[in-house]
């Protein structure tokens, strides 16, 4: 895995796992020499015959706001497996949003001015794979088309949603 880049900024808060042919060099990678290995059989059909069908499965920590209950136990901490098979034979991307929440509760018996504050990350629960743009096979005229069989993308919304009560 591969993490980097020069921009620190919300508008770059992502983190991408993708599933490429043996045969893909990256464009920014070729730098810190990214190359094809020698048992790497560069044809399309080998390699998608040798994965078969391709099984998206993600395990992931989340929390809710249950508006029924105050305190401590509003949030609802729960885990989650979401499982999506997806076609090796068209490439493919999942996105996934992870949103920040800002919760006040300034509900109480007595109101002294206290606000109970408290932060949490959700994201939403749906694997649906849409059509990919890398649908370029790289070959040896052109080692730096972009191709990939599926990935999944992890981003921060850059907003923050606050609930007061």
């Amino acid at each position: 895995m591969f993490i980097g880049g020069e921009i620190s900024s919300n508008d770059y808060q992502s983190l991408d796992f993708i599933l490429t042919p043996c045969n893909y060099i990256h464009n920014e990678m070729s730098v810190y020499g990214d190359t094809v290995s020698p048992e790497c059989i560069a044809d399309l059909d080998a390699q998608v015959s040798y994965m078969g069908p391709l099984d998206i499965v993600i395990f992931m920590n989340s929390e809710r706001f249950d508006q029924q209950v105050y305190g401590e136990d509003s949030i609802v901490k729960e885990s989650v497996i979401l499982h999506k098979q997806v076609d090796q034979n068209s490439p493919s991307w999942v996105s996934k949003v992870v949103s920040t929440s800002l919760l006040s509760d300034e509900t109480d018996f007595l109101q002294f001015g206290y606000s109970d504050d408290r932060y949490f990350y959700s994201a939403f629960n749906d694997l649906n794979p849409q059509p990919s743009s890398w649908n370029a096979f790289p070959t040896e005229e052109d080692p730096f088309a972009q191709y990939k069989f599926c990935s999944v993308s992890f981003e921060l919304d850059k907003n923050l949603r606050q609930i007061n009560r």
